[in-house]
This record gives structure tokens, sequence and C-alpha cells, in this order.
């Protein structure tokens, strides 16, 4: 079993070639990206850069306005190295600081690292007290890079045309907004089949929520790990860990393709955990 990389997009969304822009555009100087205020959730966009362009991505939810806190994915958060990550929320720009990450689950929290003012966050997330059981439909969000083909119908999020002034590059972030099914509540996962999983963390075995998208979604799910899967009440009910890949797989010498539709989540038990620790 494969899973997908928050980083795929380094090879499909950001491989074509261009001019980079030498000085910061309109949008850096000012800390905002494409159309501020226009899309009004929760959900945000996490960065880590490499030469000034999107190197690595996750997804996360506002859980505190006041301190302006997220919960997103601990894979992501290990994966750094360093610190240094951007938050794309509401409109403008952060600073991104770790603040705890889980011991065991596939959980971190982050906070911004500058001074902001809360009067420019969304309402938090809501979190549901306890995680659905089986066949409960639930939604996937999340922001992460589609080609052009896949933005049809997509509330898309112009950070790559924007914020990063690279409008000669086809993909772009688009809000996600997936139906899905609880197809099994205890799916038992080893940590060390999850891409970029740390050596502790992987000779544990942690038990998601096993998801099926209601379509096809037809692109890597990478880049939505770290965001929030809703219930019908539109409260937190877990938080997206990995899934499987998709598309054309060989399988023995038989070229097979695959839908992308299959995801684990962390219970928000976990995440409940997490904060009162």
């Amino acid at each position: 079993m494969r899973f997908f990389r928050l980083s795929l997009f380094l090879v499909l969304a950001l491989s074509a070639c261009g001019p980079r822009p030498s000085e910061p555009n309109e949008y850096q100087q000012n800390g905002f990206y494409s159309h501020p205020q226009a899309l009004k959730t929760p959900v945000t966009l996490l960065v880590q850069e490499r030469n000034g362009e999107p190197f690595y991505t996750a997804s996360a939810f506002l859980i505190e306005k006041e301190r302006g806190i997220f919960s997103t994915a601990k894979h992501f958060v290990e994966h750094l190295g360093t610190e240094e990550f951007k938050i794309f929320c509401n409109g403008k720009v952060y600073q991104g600081l770790v603040m705890v990450t889980a011991s065991t689950s596939d959980l971190a929290i982050v906070g911004i690292k500058d001074k902001f003012n809360p009067a420019d966050l969304p309402e938090p997330s809501i979190l549901a007290e306890s995680s659905p059981g089986a066949g409960a439909l639930v939604r996937v969000q999340g922001i992460h890079p589609h080609p052009p083909h896949l933005q049809i119908d997509k509330i898309l999020v112009e950070i790559m045309r924007g914020y990063y002034g690279m409008s000669w590059k086809k993909n772009e972030f688009v809000f996600d907004d997936l139906e899905a099914k609880v197809s099994n509540p205890d799916k038992e996962v080893k940590n060390k089949d999850i891409e970029g999983t740390p050596e502790g963390f992987g000779l544990i075995s942690n038990t998601y929520i096993e998801i099926i998208t209601a379509e096809d979604h037809r692109w890597s799910f990478g880049g939505l790990s770290g965001g929030p899967v809703v219930d019908g009440n539109n409260e937190v009910v877990g938080i997206v860990a990995h899934g499987e890949e998709g598309g054309d797989v060989l399988i023995g010498l038989v070229i097979v393709y695959q839908p992308w539709k299959v995801l684990r989540i962390v219970p928000i038990e976990e995440l409940h955990k997490l904060i009162r620790d």
C-alpha cells in the first residue's frame, strides 16, 4: 500500500519553466495574497518555502482566534527541519510557529509567530465531542494544488498567481470540500507506512478512521494532511492524516487505474487530548 506525499506537487505543479520575480511583489510587501478576505473559512494553508517558492505544504484549521492557534498534521511539522513556514489564512499571510506535537498521533498545534489582529481571522472551527461511526457522512476540507482541468467548479485560492506571482505556472491552490462516508472507524495502521514519518514515531501503530470519498478525486490528496473532516453540523470530527495513492498502478504485469478515494483521519478525541495536555 502506498501513501500520498504532501510534496508531490514539487514534480507536477512546480516543474514548469519560467522567470521568477526578483523583487517582492505587492502581495508579499503587504502580507496578503490574491483576493483578500474572499475565502472566509477557518481552513488554512501552511507552506514551507525553498528559494522563494512553495516546497512542502499542508492544510490546517483555526482552533483559537485570540491567540491565532491552528491544528495540523504532525508529519508536516516533523518534515520542516526548521521552524520557518507561512500561514495563509483569510487573505493574509503570517509567519508560523510550532507550538506542540502529539507524542503518538499524527497531530500538531501551530500558531502565528508575530503580532496580529484577531479581527483579521475567521471564526474558529467547532470541535465535536466524539468521532463518527461506520456509515456516517462527512466532508473533507483543505487547500492544495490542482492542475487546470481539475480546477473547474472549484474555489480557487490564487496563491501561486497572486502571492508568488507565478502566472506561468499551470497548477493553482483550490479549496476542497469533498463528500465522504466512514467505511471503517477502527483502521489500524503502522506509522512507518506513512511518508515522512520519523523513525521513533514509525514504530507505533495508530487507529485511524478510514473514509471513502463519494467521487474519484482524480488527483493526489497531497496537501490535504492536517485539514479538518466535518460532520453535518459542520463540527470537526477528525483530522486528515494520509491516504491511498490512486492513478495508474502496476499490479503484476498489468497497469490498473485506481481512483483517489481512500483517506484516513485522526479521531477528534486525539486532538482533545493534545489540547488538554
